[in-house]
């Protein structure tokens, strides 16, 4: 058998021959590795539109949340300043009142008491002495009295946290705070009804009061209490 039936070759062309199958080797594993790259390159660069894309969306939709939000509470404080005004007018548009004051007064001096209204005494083992007369002691009797709000209060409901109520506040006189008065929306009263009366005895705290809007419809009330308070004695 001669060598070239079992292909022999001689070592430079064998070295040749590898060398061009290498080459072709290196060359088709390179335009893979290429090709592989550009894509994955591509890939990357769809990856990165899609992500701006959502960063954008994302973007988009919170703006969207903090517009919203904000139109929320606009509507809110606009909703809650409406609702403060309408608490808040009827003392606002009526700041001076009037109170039914149950005030003092002297009675005429009878003719048997001396300057002082007093009578002289003679007690029975004939010793004399003074003692005020029955016309020195004062009468009470209802009477309008004009009065000024001094506070006007808006605060949450203690019954519902959710509700907001009004309230005032007067002074019995001017520099007495200790004669504080409060005042409720439903006892600002503009006309006087029979109702009134029952309205007032309702009230649980001593510190709360009817006041009127105008002194002829608080007379109405003082008439209605200086005739109990006759009846009565």
């Amino acid at each position: 058998m001669e060598f070239d039936d079992i292909g022999y070759y001689e070592p430079e062309q064998a070295e040749i021959i590898l060398d061009e199958f290498v080459g072709k080797m290196r060359d088709a594993l390179t335009s893979k590795a290429r090709d592989e790259i550009e894509l994955l390159r591509r890939e990357n660069d769809e990856l990165k539109d899609k992500n701006k894309k959502l960063r954008e969306q994302e973007f988009a939709v919170k703006q969207k949340e903090r517009e919203l939000e904000e139109k929320e509470k606009y509507l809110e404080r606009d909703f809650l300043r409406k609702k403060f005004e309408d608490l808040l007018q009827p003392f606002l548009d009526n700041v001076e009142v009037f109170y039914a004051s149950h005030e003092a007064h002297e009675q005429p001096k009878c003719g048997y008491c001396d300057d002082n209204r007093k009578l002289l005494f003679t007690a029975a083992n004939g010793q004399t002495a003074f003692r005020n007369c029955g016309c020195n002691e004062k009468k009470y009797r209802y009477e309008p009295k004009k009065v000024r709000f001094r506070i006007i209060n808006l605060y949450k409901s203690s019954r519902n946290g959710r509700e907001y109520v009004a309230s005032a506040e007067f002074r019995k006189h001017e520099y007495d705070s200790a004669e504080t008065m409060i005042v409720e929306p439903k006892a600002l009263i503009k006309n006087y009804t029979d109702d009134v009366p029952e309205m007032a005895k309702s009230f649980n705290y001593y510190d709360h009061a009817v006041v009127f809007t105008s002194v002829e419809e608080c007379q109405k009330y003082c008439d209605y209490l200086n005739q109990q308070k006759e009846e009565g004695e």
